[in-house]
């Protein structure tokens, strides 16, 4: 996809036009953030989150961490977009596919698999916040929710330092699993 010259029109690679809506951002102004952001590095703060709810629990060593981490070692994130959000879940008991009969129940269990499987547990990783969202959001036992929520405070860091937590990060996984950052590299 690219931008037509005079940055009103997205073409698509099969041809077709979409026309940029008054409110979206020029490409130009979106280039220029993008630019801006582009080499800088950010860790998120999960600690002291402005009454969230405890830390969360690291699924790798049990622990709680100050920082967003992998492998026990705090995160670095190229740009702002990649961290103002994270993805959440409040999942109910999934025994509430029970009640649908035998031959719908296979499909319903794999359509909500497919859509939370890659998403953390809130109830087990976030126990007071998951009870705090059930109460004002009224869910049951067999209710499903996904959504957003703010994680913590963005923390500016030096290039060199995502670099060196990057390097760390990689040296204790295996060759296929290795993280990667836009802008550092993944040795």
């Amino acid at each position: 996809m690219r931008w037509s010259a005079d940055g009103q029109t997205l073409l698509a690679d099969d041809g077709k036009a979409y026309y940029r809506p008054g409110w979206s951002p020029d490409p130009a102004a979106i280039r220029e953030r993008d630019n801006l952001h582009r080499n800088s590095f950010f860790l998120l703060r999960i600690a002291g989150n402005d009454g969230l709810g405890e830390v969360w629990r690291c699924k790798r060593c049990r622990g709680r961490h100050d920082y967003m981490t992998a492998s026990c070692i705090e995160r670095p994130f190229n740009g702002l977009d990649q961290v103002i959000h994270a993805i959440y879940q409040q999942a109910g008991d999934l025994a509430a596919v029970q009640s649908i009969g035998p031959n719908g129940r296979q499909t319903v269990k794999q359509a909500i698999l497919r859509e939370i499987a890659d998403v953390p547990d809130l109830s087990t990783m976030h126990p007071e916040l998951a009870r705090q969202q059930a109460a004002q959001r009224h869910l049951t036992a067999f209710s499903i929710e996904i959504g957003g929520v703010s994680l913590g405070r963005v923390v500016e860091i030096p290039k060199t330092m995502a670099q060196r937590l990057l390097d760390r990060i990689n040296a204790n996984r295996p060759s296929g699993g290795k993280l990667a950052v836009e802008g550092l590299e993944a040795r």
